[in-house]
């Protein structure tokens, strides 16, 4: 009997440690906002790193977090990073207001409804840096008021 129960508490024990590994390099088309154009991320993006936010027009954490975004955009942007914006509407009226009314200074993308079940993305704001062959390296979900809290992963995949 105590044999299984350390046995047993060896295994919660791991299990508490777990972390899923990301998935492989990532992929995509998605049609821009603006223009509805189709962004693909390994053809248009390659070789750059990509910083996605994913957030939701009715979403109030996410209209908080824009200023970090836009921050993170501002700061990187000449330096390689694109910073996307993904959203699950399937049409870019929404958006489109969104984008004005929050004055979101960078790209996005609508549409994204099936990629974002593909990827577990299960609330919003949730936020992907992938390095410059497009693998996932760090993800952050929620509202966080830490101005800089991107920057130290940024660097990291720049470098």
């Amino acid at each position: 009997m105590k044999k299984i129960l350390i046995t047993l508490a060896a295994a919660l024990a791991l299990g508490a440690c777990y972390k899923p590994s990301f998935p492989s390099a990532m992929s995509f088309a998605l049609p821009k906002t603006e223009t509805g154009a189709v962004l693909d991320l390994n053809k248009d993006l390659a070789g750059k790193p990509v910083f996605i936010a994913v957030m939701a027009t009715y979403c109030p954490h996410c209209k908080h977090s824009v200023p970090q975004v836009n921050a993170l955009n501002d700061k990187f942007k000449d330096k390689g990073l694109v910073v996307l914006g993904m959203f699950a509407d399937a049409t870019p009226d929404q958006i489109k207001t969104y984008v004005k009314e929050e004055n979101v200074n960078y790209q996005t993308l609508y549409n994204a409804g099936e990629l974002l079940q593909q990827l577990n993305v299960q609330g919003v704001p949730h936020f992907i840096l992938l390095d410059k062959n497009h693998f996932p390296v760090k993800t952050w979900e929620g509202e966080d008021p830490t101005l800089n809290r991107f920057d130290g992963a940024v660097l990291n995949v720049l470098n």
